[in-house]
């Protein structure tokens, strides 16, 4: 039966041999204007770096009107399409120009998606039914920004094995790379190229390299953590089991960059002493070598650009080899700019690295001299969500952040909590840094300083806003420490893993101090409890004064530690006390210095000691001071005449109340004329009840004094 004239109908066109065959049916009923909210499309996450997969997802409600094409669309530009045909859905190919790939419902309302730029790119997802009328087309907006590096878990380091002498290939060569930590070790064997590939590796953790070869002196080079890359390019070095000079004497080796462990090629060597001098450059692989050099005490000088340089003490006994280290210096260039806009941001912004590098900068750039290392940057300003992304430094290395703009600002009941740097130093049981301490801040719960106010009367008096729940990440530099954008009223759980070592702490903060020191027990108690213990306490003297104090005990007296140095930093660095002394004779050192609190501002302190058994023993905390309090400031050194201008302010307020007025003055000069000289911060809270009481005892005694005259 065929539809009548004007009714909607479904027409299919089907193509046999030489002849198309249509079929026409009647169309089901639909609203002129479905409802928009049948359709919801959703991502995960909504801001990712550049080539992060972001995943897009179509639901549809139960009572949704039926669909039968699906098309998606970034910046409006179509991506994909795809066709229900009776039970089976199909995608569309581009080539042929027809939908010939069977797929699945899910496939088609869930694309992988990903962006090659940064900005704001809108995903749109169009749905229509088998007449292609548009049943809705909902759309949401990723924010792209910074470099995504997939943290992959096979990580495949290639390179070569080269002799140090020649700086010829070695073929044959035995390569072990193993990760006790991760749980993870390969070996393979170079080939005629002398090249070796090591898979898999797992990223962030540390790993060692071996490499043997029969005629070769074996040598292992240790990383402290392995980058996030996909292929990890590296090179290794073997000598000869026979020193190469045929000399009597001769001084040789290699000079590499410290961390990366790679030869210098071009780095300038200087050899000297009283009555002889030599210079050389190194080759290829950083080898250099002196011939014919007498024996005793010189002085050696290495240089290359781009590295510093370094001047050690050697002595020449024959044949002596003496490798040297220089450290990289590189530059990470960091700029920020505003995500929607694409504009570099003028904003005062926070840029921070890993290694405890920070800066304030309003040009939008940031510019850092690092070494050869992992780091994670973070950007923070006022009016935008903060950022941060991964940066492999083996090189001049530039990095763009884009910052995203907070939502609407809360109404001014509601308070905002601005995310600070809060930096994690890890160390240990001699007070030395530790790098490669994986650390985690994982949120809770959030907690507002005034609920108890808010849950008693009913208005918010505080909030939280605009917060993040994502979990905080990263390695510890070089200095053992690893900075966190952070806000003061969440409670976080810190977990702090030593892969090196296999010993992990957890603990939970709110991040009220600028700095926290994460102490790991790694060695068993010396015998006799011969280990100095000390305590560095910070105790207030006065509401003006804070007494930051150390307490020093080695058990070994003078004959274990030698000299100490105990100091004080203000917020930028600047030295304020130092003292050096040594232990009296029972062992004790006691130092201390009062800071000022008038002001609210950070200060370091801590100590650095010399110790004939365990080296260097140092520690330091850093501590908030939040200043007096007082909400108006009139310059007064001297507490007292802030006390004084009170109570003045009491017995001036007191005298206003006489006669028949007396009793509001028992209410009013307790609250008002008590209370603003303590929220003023003029007056100690301590003195609140005391000064209620003698207000109602003179009310008492004065009214008993007018009774008595009343009656007599």
């Amino acid at each position: 039966m065929y539809p009548t004239f004007g009714t909607a109908a479904w027409a299919y066109v089907i193509s046999q041999g030489d002849y198309d065959y249509v079929y026409v049916d009647p169309a089901p009923d639909l609203p002129n204007d479905p409802d928009t909210t049948y359709f919801i499309l959703s991502l995960s996450p909504t801001t990712a770096a550049v080539y992060e997969p972001i995943q897009a997802t179509l639901s549809a409600a139960a009572d949704a009107p039926e669909y039968a094409y699906i098309s998606w669309f970034t910046d409006g530009a179509l991506y994909n399409t795809y066709h229900l045909n009776g039970s089976t859905w199909y995608e569309y190919d581009q080539f042929t120009g027809t939908y010939s790939h069977a797929t699945t419902a899910a496939a088609a309302k869930t694309q992988s998606l990903s962006f090659p730029s940064e900005g704001r790119h809108t995903i749109t997802c169009r749905v229509y039914d088998s007449s292609l009328k548009e049943l809705a087309s909902p759309s949401a907006t990723a924010t792209i920004s910074g470099m995504y590096i997939d943290p992959k878990t096979n990580v495949t380091a290639t390179g070569f094995v080269y002799d140090v002498t020649t700086g010829t290939v070695i073929e044959g060569a035995t390569v072990s790379a193993a990760q006790p930590a991760a749980g993870t070790s390969d070996s393979d064997t170079t080939d005629s190229a002398g090249y070796f590939s090591i898979t898999p590796l797992n990223p962030d953790f540390p790993v060692s390299f071996t490499v043997s070869k029969s005629g070769y002196t074996s040598q292992t080079t240790e990383y402290t953590s392995v980058p996030r890359l996909s292929t990890w390019a590296i090179n290794l070095y073997l000598y000869p089991d026979t020193p190469p000079p045929a000399n009597t004497t001769s001084l040789y080796g290699q000079v590499y960059a410290q961390g990366s462990a790679q030869g210098i090629s071009g780095a300038t060597v200087a050899v000297n002493n009283a009555s002889w001098s030599d210079s050389t450059v190194t080759t290829s692989t950083g080898f250099y070598e002196f011939a014919d050099v007498a024996n005793g005490q010189y002085t050696l000088s290495a240089s290359a650009p781009g590295h510093t340089g370094i001047t050690e003490t050697v002595v020449v006994d024959g044949v002596t080899q003496r490798n040297v280290a220089l450290a990289s210096s590189f530059t990470l260039n960091v700029t920020v700019k505003d995500a929607e806009a694409g504009t570099i941001l003028t904003n005062s912004t926070t840029v921070s690295l890993t290694d405890g590098q920070e800066t304030v900068t309003s040009s939008g750039t940031a510019r850092f001299t690092v070494g050869y290392g992992s780091y994670t940057v973070s950007a923070a300003a006022q009016g935008y969500y903060p950022t941060s992304t991964y940066a492999f430094v083996d090189r001049d290395t530039k990095v763009t952040l884009l910052l995203t703009k907070q939502a609407a600002a809360a109404p001014p009941s509601t308070g905002n909590y601005v995310p600070r740097t809060v930096r994690f130093h890890c160390i240990d049981d001699y007070g030395a840094p530790m790098p490669g301490v994986q650390l985690s801040a994982a949120y809770i719960e959030i907690s507002n300083p005034d609920d108890w106010l808010s849950n008693l009367i009913g208005v918010p008096v505080g909030d939280c806003a605009n917060i993040t729940t994502a979990t905080l990440s990263g390695t510890t530099g070089l200095d053992g420490s690893i900075n966190f954008l952070m806000i003061e009223c969440i409670r976080y759980q810190i977990d702090a893993f030593d892969p090196v070592s296999n010993t992990s702490t957890t603990f939970s903060i709110f991040p009220k101090e600028a700095e926290y020191t994460i102490q790991f027990r790694l060695r068993d108690a010396p015998a006799g409890a011969q280990y100095p213990s000390y305590d560095l306490t910070a105790t207030e003297v006065s509401p003006e004064s804070i007494s930051l104090a150390l307490s020093y005990h080695d058990p070994q007296g003078v004959n274990g530690t030698t000299t100490l140095n105990f100091w004080v930093k203000d917020a930028a660095g600047t030295v304020l006390y130092t003292e050096s002394s040594a232990p009296n004779a029972a062992g004790w050192i006691n130092s201390s210095y009062a800071i000022d609190n008038t002001h609210p501002t950070t200060a370091s302190y801590g100590f650095n000691a010399t110790h004939t058994q365990y080296g260097t023993i140092s520690n330091y905390r850093e501590i908030t001071l939040h200043g007096t309090g007082r909400l108006v400031d009139l310059g007064f050194e001297d507490e007292f005449w802030y006390q004084l201008i009170s109570v003045c302010w009491i017995i001036g307020l007191g005298s206003l109340f006489s006669g028949p007025r007396v009793r509001q003055g028992a209410i009013i000069v307790p609250l008002f004329g008590g209370g603003l000289p303590v929220f003023l911060g003029w007056l100690p809270l301590a003195l609140a009840p005391i000064v209620a009481a003698l207000t109602f005892l003179g009310v008492f005694v004065y009214m008993r004094k007018s009774e008595y005259k009343l009656y007599r």
